[in-house]
């Protein structure tokens, strides 16, 4: 029971430290994928900074082409990209997720076997004799 509880508590402040973690690994993602780092420095782009939501991937149209922009506020810059660029960035989430699918489950698989540790495998074949 004692191991149930570190489990369940390690996996709490797992989940807590992840919302921190997310908003870093967006930026990695989107730096990697070829998004450009920008800071407003006219009157203007201040004005358009403002109306952006932070921490929000946002799809724009600027004539026929589409524009990326993502808004870092305690940085004070703007993520700016293209479809090519927004491609890119959804082909490395994706990547990513699959990657951390894989740590978790290899995570699952061995807390499983720590909690059947204490059957031990020889358990299973000498029930039926």
């Amino acid at each position: 029971m004692k191991i149930r509880k570190v489990t369940v508590s390690l996996a709490l402040c797992l989940a807590v430290l992840s919302g921190c973690a997310t908003t870093k690994q967006t930026e990695q993602l989107l730096s990697a994928a070829g998004f450009r780092i920008r800071t407003p420095t006219t009157p203007q782009q201040e004005a358009i900074y403002q109306h952006l939501e932070a921490y929000k991937l946002k799809r724009t149209m600027i004539g026929k082409n589409a524009v990326y922009c993502y808004k870092d506020a305690k940085q004070g810059v703007v993520y700016v990209g293209d479809d090519k660029n927004y491609q890119k960035y959804q082909q490395l989430g994706w990547e990513e997720a699959v990657s951390q699918e894989d740590l978790e489950a290899a995570q699952m698989n061995a807390d499983l076997g720590m909690e059947l540790s204490g059957w031990g495998p020889g358990m299973w074949w000498r029930d039926g004799q």
